[in-house]
């Protein structure tokens, strides 16, 4: 289980950074790296759901982490 924690964890970062990948090459605003947080980022519908599953990944594997800190 505690494998299955770090896979997931590793998955979601990637997932997550292969959205802002996308718009950095659609859009060519590097300097959004650095406020990747910012309202200014207009992201496209794909863009948009694979930045969110990424986060949804992540807190999965976060719930992972806490299951097992709790109940394993």
């Amino acid at each position: 289980m505690v494998i299955l924690e770090h896979i997931i964890l590793i998955i979601g970062v990637l997932t997550y950074i292969a959205s802002v990948v996308m718009y950095v090459k659609r859009s060519g605003d590097y300097k959004s790296l650095i406020y990747f947080w910012s309202a200014k980022m207009v992201l496209i519908p794909i863009e948009f759901k694979v930045r969110r599953a990424g986060i949804l990944i992540m807190v999965i594997g976060i719930g992972i982490r806490i299951y097992n800190q709790l109940f394993a």
